[in-house]
């Protein structure tokens, strides 16, 4: 049966990745948006789920514990959504291997801030960043501590200037591959996604989707219409099921995430046949 008049958000992110946002707020937002499920997928750490399911409430929503692994695959950054379809997402192996992940981002942040020193004379507290990031450190909380620390960019300019890939204080980032990265959720009972094909340049989506997801994030805030409708497409042909989301990351709109929580959403049959295959995988 379709589930008409329901809607779910399955892309959101919080502080404990390179949100603005607390779960708390999230859930909040997820309130007002008039969302039945969504689901939180902070990069490479499952921190905001138990503090999202001790204050859920209302009944009539559906959380869905979820992460956005960072993976690489033909010399190009490739995201992985992954849904818990029970509480493996608790399991010390696999969060062992979480935090090696997370370790790496620390090691390298320090390298990058050190950088912005020799390069621009930018002197930032690494305890500072560590605060606000909750450990998980990306360059949004980077360009962060810069604002705070009274220096004259804002963050757009930073991006632009001086923490962009040919930027001197640019660290590359480290991940696993893009098969390890699903066979290391697959292991722990989540289905995968591919999440935003639209924005990969390196890799073909026929050849992504072959690596083992169970779908893709057909419906997102950076596609043309007509790039949704030829996902959607091409879903049906390939017999995969599709997700939804906003990659919400604050109320403080950009050009990279526009979208509010909801706005961009899973309904209908599609809605169905996403849940059917967190019951199923």
């Amino acid at each position: 049966m379709e589930l008409i008049d329901e809607k779910g958000d399955f892309h959101i992110h919080t502080v404990y990745s390179d949100g603005t946002h607390t779960p708390k707020e999230i859930l909040e937002y997820v309130k007002s948006s008039k969302l039945q499920y969504f689901s939180i997928t902070d990069h490479d750490n499952v921190h905001a789920v138990e503090e999202v399911l001790k204050i859920i409430k209302d009944k009539n929503i559906k959380f869905i514990p979820g992460i956005e692994l960072s993976t690489y695959n033909n010399d190009e950054s490739i995201h992985v959504l992954g849904y818990f379809k029970d509480e493996n997402y608790k399991n010390k192996d696999f969060l062992n291997k979480l935090e090696e992940i997370r370790n790496f981002r620390v090691n390298r942040a320090s390298e990058i801030v050190s950088k912005l020193n020799f390069y621009f004379d930018i002197k930032i507290d690494f305890n500072r960043l560590k605060e606000i990031s909750k450990g998980v450190i990306a360059r949004p909380h980077i360009a962060q501590c810069i604002i705070e620390a009274g220096y004259p960019y804002t963050y757009e300019s930073i991006f632009k200037t001086i923490l962009n890939k040919k930027s001197p204080a640019y660290v590359d980032t480290k991940a696993i591959s893009t098969i390890d990265g699903i066979k290391l959720l697959k292991n722990y009972n989540a289905v995968v996604f591919l999440a935003h094909p639209k924005i990969y340049k390196k890799n073909k989506l026929k050849d992504l989707l072959a690596l083992g997801f169970d779908g893709f994030e057909a419906i997102y805030p950076l596609n043309k219409i007509e790039e949704t409708l030829e996902y959607i497409k091409l879903a049906k042909h390939e017999n995969m099921v599709i997700s939804a989301g906003t990659d919400f990351h604050s109320i403080k709109k950009d050009d990279t995430h526009p979208a509010s929580i909801g706005e961009f959403y899973l309904n209908g049959n599609d809605l169905t046949k996403f849940l059917i295959t967190l019951i199923k995988g």
